[in-house]
Formats: C-alpha cells, sequence, structure tokens
C-alpha cells in the first residue's frame, strides 16, 4: 500500500522522553516500535490493550501522566494531530494495528459506514446487551442494518 504520509518527526503533544517504567528516557516513538510486531501489511501493537482490542500506551502530556489508544498516537507521530471531531478509522479492521498507512481521520458517521461496508458488523454475532443475533431474534432496517428484537421491544438486561 502506498501512501504520501511521511514517518518523520511531527509536532506532537507528548513529552519527548518517559520518565518511568523498565523503558525510562525512551521517546514514545521508540516505545511504540519496540511493542509493535509486522503481521503481514499490518503492524501489531504487541503491548497492553483495552477489552475492546485496542492497543493503549502511557504517555506524558502537560505535565501529567496520561494513558492513549496507540492507533492515535501512531497517527499523530506519522501524521500530526488529529483535526476535532474526527475518529481515526482502521482501514484494515485490525484495532491493533498501529500502521500509519492503515489509518485514516473520518468522521464518526464515515467511520460507522466504512465498518459496515468492509463486513465488520456482519461478523458481530450478538447485540452489545448480549442477546444472540439468531434468525428469529434479528430485524433489519430500512437501510439494511440489523438490529437485536429482544432490544427493540425493550427487553435488556
Amino acid at each position: 500500500m502506498q501512501s504520501n504520509r511521511t514517518t518523520s518527526a511531527r509536532e506532537t503533544p507528548y513529552s519527548e522522553t518517559y520518565p518511568g517504567g523498565k523503558l525510562r528516557g525512551t521517546s514514545v516513538r521508540e516505545r511504540l516500535a519496540l511493542r509493535t510486531a509486522v503481521d503481514g501489511e499490518c503492524w501489531i501493537w504487541q503491548g497492553a490493550k483495552r477489552p475492546s482490542g485496542y492497543g493503549v500506551i502511557g504517555v506524558h502530556q502537560d505535565g501529567k501522566h496520561t494513558v492513549k489508544s496507540t492507533h492515535r498516537v501512531a497517527y499523530e507521530l506519522a501524521v500530526g494531530p488529529i483535526p476535532e471531531g474526527l475518529h481515526i478509522d482502521h482501514i484494515c479492521s485490525n484495532k491493533a494495528c498501529v500502521r500509519p498507512e492503515h489509518l485514516r481521520a473520518v468522521q464518526q458517521q464515515a467511520n460507522n459506514q466504512a465498518m459496515w461496508d468492509r463486513g465488520e458488523r456482519k461478523r458481530q454475532t450478538h447485540c452489545k446487551w448480549g442477546h444472540e443475533f439468531t434468525a428469529e431474534n434479528t430485524a433489519f432496517t430500512a437501510r439494511g442494518g440489523r438490529q437485536c428484537r429482544a432490544c427493540r421491544t425493550g427487553k435488556r438486561p
């Protein structure tokens, strides 16, 4: 995949070096690289992850320690600040991927549509309340989306 993006140093809101832990004195860029493995086209974050599958990394920002999503940090290091109101879309559909060429800043609606177009929602087997998408429990919206019948009738846990 070709990209016009560059991975040279950019202005970021993060302190240049990490003050604590085993990687004391390393930059955010170095820590991101140390905990990333190449898997085919994707660069997979091997460090801590949220239950949702997105990677996280500790950074110092404005004199405070905070935890940020690795895909957002990777995008900011390679491209620059994420414009307000935009979300980072993984065009590869891999939540742990931090390869800048696989990330793009989009509006939430475009991110949701892209996820649907790539089939990510079709692979979902349960609604967010835990009901299984079965033939009896699945309704389809006018736009082609799925909806849980149990949730639609108010039978949420």
